[in-house]
């Protein structure tokens, strides 16, 4: 393939629902990474969830997203990003650190960076999805990031779903499978647009 994903998990950690997202960009074409960022067994517990969480080093976490990087990606193999939730903001902290080896971010309902000073080192557009009914990363925090990257002068395209959060995970109680198959058509073109051999990326 000459294209490549990293994939970031949600809170729960690596999940049968990101591997079925990976084995799904696999047969679009796309080497994938899903990549493990607590390196323990996945929980359906939200108090586990939320421990793991808050336990993760965000340094060590961000060099293991720069290994996954180096390791998918060649000078002629571009890579993307996509995560959800806990990994939704992963997947823009990577993005931010290392803006050579990115050629697009996707987060879904992620906790955004808004300080348009950091946004500023990206070098890739981003797609934001987001849940107007979501209390946790709410519409006030999406139209926050939006602004931040206008501020910043970086692309970012943000979409907005009547939905809760976590809308996208099948075995979430919040699943619902019309707005994430909507979201994921979006997700796909975006993707297949902007992760390409010979892309242009932003000038620093």
């Amino acid at each position: 393939a000459d294209r490549a994903l990293v994939l970031f998990h949600e809170w729960w950690g690596l999940t049968d629902h990101i591997r079925v997202e990976a084995d799904r960009y696999a047969s679009l074409g796309y080497r994938v990474y899903a990549i493990d960022l607590y390196g323990r067994p996945a929980t359906d517990n939200p108090r586990a969830a939320r421990r793991y969480m808050r336990e993760v080093d965000q340094a060590a976490a961000t060099r293991k997203a720069r290994a996954a990087l180096i390791h998918i990606g060649a000078p002629d193999r571009p890579v993307g990003l996509l995560g959800w939730c806990f990994g939704g903001g992963q997947a823009l902290q990577a993005a931010i650190a290392y803006p050579e080896l990115v050629s697009a971010t996707v987060t879904y309902y992620g906790m955004p960076v808004t300080d348009p000073e950091e946004l500023r080192r990206l070098s890739a557009p981003v797609l934001g999805i987001f849940a107007t009914e979501d209390t946790w990363i709410t519409p006030a925090l999406a139209a926050e990031f939006e602004a931040a990257m206008g501020a910043a002068d970086r692309p970012v395209t943000v979409i907005s779903y009547e939905a809760g959060h976590a809308f996208a995970n099948p075995s979430g109680r919040r699943y619902d499978s019309e707005v994430a198959a909507r979201a994921r058509s979006v997700t796909d073109a975006f993707l297949d647009a902007e992760v390409r051999p010979g892309a242009e990326t932003l000038p620093p």
